[in-house]
């Protein structure tokens, strides 16, 4: 099968057609991607909720390209925490706003090193990973190398995806011809499970539950009622539940996830941490970013022995 008509093993869909535009650039290969629907725009790598994800899909699954996109998508990933109704909405209408899409500090494309060389080997040509894009992600599992997505030399990152269709070769600047370095990142337990539950949660299938789920073991672990109630000694748990969450994570390690932290009750948070859809079972206000839940489910696994998603018997 010619390497065109196929995702390479972990390639992030979005970027498929980038690659081809390398491998064939002439203006019949081009025409071909433009029939076939597909673009070589800019494309941020942790647009949440791209709605061309369903018609990528559609496209190479009626080509025989591939079937099963749950290694080359976020569709796991970003669905995970949708009540039904929001799942259903997404499917439907092909849009739906979360909040904090646009709060993590993963904006650039990034790269490992090693797949780098490994991937021309094999393939005759770098290209971008899934797992390379995702929230809360700073290092390949395959080599344990610190992901890299711009020159410190010069300042040079991908800002176009039809421009560096590629991650550089060699890991060499295409700009001022430096090789790129490792960047200086933090590194704590916390951040590794992060990273870790984040890779998960991009291989896991939706579990329509899993949402009401991790409510209840927020309300166990504030010591209240699974059934809201709303009165002031619920409302007093839940803020003291709150300050637990809260200080459980060290600044440097939220400024390493989010773009933005915001002062409360003495401590830096992120607003995505104080979000309604983490204690309220029938929350009006819209979906929020994943991240915010796995540092949520991170502490339950801390305070209460168990994974954040665990349903337990009422």
């Amino acid at each position: 099968m010619n390497i065109m008509h196929l995702l390479l093993p972990g390639e992030y869909i979005l970027t498929a057609p980038t690659r081809w535009h390398y491998l064939y650039r002439n203006s019949k290969s081009d025409d071909f991607i433009e029939r076939l629907g597909l673009e070589l725009n800019r494309c941020n790598p942790q647009n949440l909720f791209d709605n061309r994800l369903f018609s990528y899909q559609t496209i190479i699954s009626e080509l025989g390209w591939i079937k099963g996109f749950t290694k080359h998508d976020f569709n796991c990933y970003q669905t995970a925490y949708l009540l039904p109704q929001d799942l259903e909405s997404w499917e439907k209408d092909k849009v739906l706003d979360i909040f904090g899409a646009h709060s993590t500090h993963m904006k650039y494309w990034r790269w490992c090193p090693k797949c780098i060389i490994e991937d021309e080997e094999q393939f005759g040509v770098p290209y971008y990973h899934r797992d390379h894009q995702l929230p809360g992600v700073f290092h390949c599992q395959k080599h344990c190398e610190i992901l890299n997505d711009k020159c410190d030399a010069c300042g040079w990152y991908v800002r176009s995806l039809k421009e560096q269709c590629i991650p550089p070769f060699n890991n060499v600047c295409p700009n001022c011809g430096h090789s790129i370095s490792n960047p200086e990142i933090l590194t704590t337990e916390t951040i590794k499970s992060i990273e870790l539950a984040s890779l998960k949660l991009a291989n896991t299938d939706y579990t329509p539950k899993r949402l009401n789920a991790l409510q209840y073991n927020i309300r166990k672990s504030a010591g209240i009622l699974s059934i809201a109630e709303n009165t002031v000694e619920e409302r007093k748990r839940l803020r003291d539940w709150q300050y637990h969450f809260f200080s459980s994570f060290i600044e440097s390690e939220l400024r390493s996830w989010f773009r933005k932290l915001q002062p409360h009750n003495g401590l830096m948070v992120s607003p995505l941490m104080r979000h309604s859809r983490l204690t309220k079972s029938k929350p009006l206000s819209k979906p929020l970013h994943p991240l915010a839940y796995l540092l949520v489910e991170h502490f339950l696994k801390q305070s209460l022995g168990l994974e954040g998603h665990e349903e337990l018997a009422a």
